[in-house]
């Protein structure tokens, strides 16, 4: 298997040099020589980054797809989309896209028959399958609204579960929101209904297909899912009712509340909107040049399986993992399970994808994204597939491991210029696309705390190497280990695998020279490496964007610790004993250096 992964690294050359050589241009761009690699690395590997590039190519590329009529024009809904773009263009657009008054049509429209505001002696609160009939009902709303409860909990299905998860209360804009709401239906009293207080849990619903099948407004396959829906956990049977009541009225709340979406661009818009549309224009233009599109293909799956095998030889080999079944055997075993979803699938087929797509909501683009994205994926995996694989990759750089299916799930963006290309050699692939790929499959031991004392060893470690890391300037903003340890722990070891990757490629084969540019011609590949993966990192948030909420570190103090962390960079850089990026304390991920004994010279009595 690694001879043939290597032989398909070997044969992928240069086929785009011009993308190569843009690519050569930005990395030299944005070095800033100033700084001094061993004290501030981020300074040092994208300190002049002032623009936004990212988003720029991702929106040069949006604004090609749609002008671009040669790709895609005789389907129905692709036209639609470009339609609903140039109106865009043209500020036929308003947001938001429904006013108050608006919501509470809609929400009238289908949910009158509730008799709002609920009240703890209707049929509703007392007849249980009433209740979850209408929290259904009211969910499904929430769904053909694009409600931010939605969004919450799209990413739970590709785990296992569909969890329709609380929303969060609407306390500071009840009045207003109850009063439009009464404004067009017929409400039995002006008093405000009671604030759900209450508490409530997640189980398994009580008729789970029927459950789903209204909230998402469409039949569905949920035979390899569990319906997940919010259960009053209070304790004392007497409330049950009052918090049914409450629970339901801060449901409509939800439906009617403004989330103040705003978009910068229209690029933007149709991004948020049609990532399912986007997603085949992507494909079928890449598809105009077959050797690239094939060339892309196949080494999206050499790397992602050279980072695989590099997990499964650093379990099997580690000095400090226990090696037993329960450990070691089972990190094995799950590492075996991990699959890797290809953006192209049987749905984009022009015939299939024309068929699932013809019940477009183009009135409230972005408040339809679920209608016009999430219920199509349902809707053909009911028809075609039967699989449940529900997620929609975007052209940003988003990532998942979902448990416990071990699929991996990655975002056009990774696989896309400026972090990827076909033409790119094998350093600069595994520094960015690469090091994401590990940082996923990382993922997967996530649950092995619980039963080993290597990795609950490892995790004590962790936290303290990334405590006391607060914004500059501003000491009372820092990032809280706890909450981002897992994201911090996967971090580590996507960027070990990546790199251990890329030097078992190095040692088997010619890995080139780089262009002999002013900055990058001096660098060794080593160095080249830590370069790229570094600038990768300047496309997500640092501190000015973080919010202590976050699971992820600013980006700063995420190549930090993965760099500081990894002495091959300090031998890289040869960084002093004592610098930032060389410090005394470090955090060993799962390796235990081998000290010979010196004994073994002593003569044998």
């Amino acid at each position: 298997m690694l001879m043939t992964l290597i032989f398909l690294v070997l044969f992928f050359t240069a086929i785009n040099a011009d993308v190569y050589d843009d690519k050569i241009a930005f990395m030299e761009s944005i070095i800033d020589n100033t700084a001094h690699p061993c004290n501030d690395f981020w300074q040092y590997a994208g300190g002049k980054n002032k623009s936004k590039f990212l988003e720029e190519q991702e929106a040069f590329m949006i604004i090609d797809l749609m002008t671009d009529d040669s790709v895609d024009s005789y389907l129905q809904s692709v036209r639609d989309i470009r339609t609903v773009y140039q109106k865009c263009a043209n500020g036929e657009i308003k947001f938001p896209e429904y006013s108050l008054a608006e919501k509470a049509q809609f929400a009238a429209s289908r949910l009158k028959d509730l008799n709002f505001p609920i009240q703890k002696d209707d049929d509703v609160v007392k007849d249980e399958a009433k209740f979850h009939t209408a929290v259904a009902r009211l969910y499904g709303a929430l769904f053909e609204i694009g409600s931010y409860v939605i969004e919450s909990m799209e990413m739970t299905s590709h785990g296992g579960a569909w969890k329709f998860v609380r929303p969060h209360p609407t306390y500071y804009r009840r009045r207003e929101i109850w009063d439009a709401y009464c404004a067009v239906a017929t409400c039995r009293t002006s008093t405000l209904p009671r604030k759900n207080t209450f508490k409530f849990q997640y189980s398994f619903a009580k008729d789970p297909q029927s459950f789903a099948n209204t909230a998402f407004g469409t039949e569905i396959n949920i035979s390899d899912l569990k319906i997940l829906t919010p259960f009053y956990a209070g304790g004392d049977e007497a409330l049950r009712p009052i918090a049914y009541a409450a629970f339901l009225n801060e449901l409509l709340e939800t439906v009617m509340f403004e989330e103040n979406y705003q978009f910068t661009t229209c690029e933007k818009l149709i991004s948020d909107s049609f990532p399912l549309h986007l997603n085949k224009l992507i494909l079928d233009k890449m598809k105009k040049n077959r050797t690239v599109y094939n060339q892309w293909k196949e080494q999206f799956f050499t790397y992602t399986v050279l980072i695989l095998n590099e997990a499964k030889s650093f379990v099997a080999t580690s000095n400090v993992i226990e090696n037993t079944d329960n450990v070691m055997g089972e990190m094995l075993r799950i590492l075996e399970q991990n699959r890797f979803a290809f953006f192209d699938q049987n749905l984009f087929s022009d015939d299939l994808f024309e068929g699932v797509t013809n019940e477009m909501e183009l009135d409230h683009p972005r408040s339809s994204r679920f209608v016009n994205n999430l219920r199509v994926l349902l809707k053909y995996d009911k028809l075609y597939e039967h699989k449940s694989q529900r997620f929609m990759a975007k052209t940003g750089t988003q990532s998942a491991h979902l448990f416990p299916s071990m699929a991996n799930f990655y975002d056009f963006g990774y696989f896309l210029f400026p972090l990827f290309d076909p033409s790119f050699p094998a350093v600069l692939a595994l520094s960015s696309m690469g090091t994401m790929v590990g940082h996923e499959i990382a993922h997967t031991f996530i649950r092995m705390t619980e039963k080993s004392e290597a990795f609950s060893e490892n995790r004590r470690c962790l936290l303290k190497l990334y405590a006391d890391k607060c914004k500059p300037g501003d000491p009372n903003i820092c990032v809280d280990p706890m909450h981002t340890y897992n994201e911090n722990f996967a971090d580590q070891l996507g960027t070990l695998w990546a790199y251990t990757a890329f030097k078992r490629l190095e040692s088997r084969q010619n890995s080139g020279e780089f262009p002999k540019t002013p900055a990058l011609g001096k660098l060794t590949n080593d160095q080249i490496f830590f370069l790229n993966f570094a600038q990768t990192f300047h496309f997500f948030d640092d501190w000015e964007n973080y919010d202590p909420n976050f699971f992820h570190a600013p980006a700063s103090v995420r190549i930090w610790a993965a760099l500081a962390n990894l002495p091959a960079f300090a031998n890289a850089f040869e960084c002093p004993g004592k610098s930032v990026y060389n410090p005394d304390f470090r955090c060993p991920m799962f390796v235990v250096e081998t000290v010979p004994d010196k004994r073994l010279n002593q003569p044998v009595d």
